[in-house]
């Protein structure tokens, strides 16, 4: 990981803890809630996937009420797309299966071996009208 500086390492906390805070207040609201208010926004990612409802509710929270197209800045360079600079992305969860071991080389048992742990990672996603078109000549 790359070094960082103080005044970094502060604003990627404060950042974090404002997510944290996000999620906690979409966990807080009901099925109708965070129904209705997904349902207001709809977003979809630049490969055609609808985003689930949480993704929908957290993008909302942050603002993102506008949003139609989302991709993640490498997405929307396959799709001939650039991020403009200076833009900041939504922040979503996205699973990811935990790799078998407990990372000393160690062998796990069978019965953890057949159910996959998953856990959630922070991904950032960008609306299209953050994105410019990629000039091929």
């Amino acid at each position: 990981m790359r070094n960082l500086t103080e005044e970094q390492k502060t604003k990627s906390e404060e950042k974090r803890a404002s997510f944290r805070k996000i999620i906690k207040s979409v966990a807080a609201m009901t099925a109708d809630q965070k129904s209705d208010l997904a349902r207001k926004i709809m977003v979809t990612n630049c490969e055609g996937h609808t985003l689930s409802v949480y993704n929908n509710c957290l993008i909302g929270m942050q603002g993102g009420m506008n949003c139609t197209i989302v991709g993640g800045f490498h997405q929307w360079l396959k799709q001939g797309r650039a991020v403009q600079k200076g833009q900041h992305g939504y922040a979503i969860l996205f699973p990811r299966e935990k790799k078998n071991g407990n990372g000393n080389g160690e062998e796990i048992s069978e019965e953890k071996a057949e159910k996959p742990e998953l856990h959630f990672l922070t991904g950032y996603v960008f609306d299209i009208s953050q994105t410019i078109e990629i000039k091929t000549n």
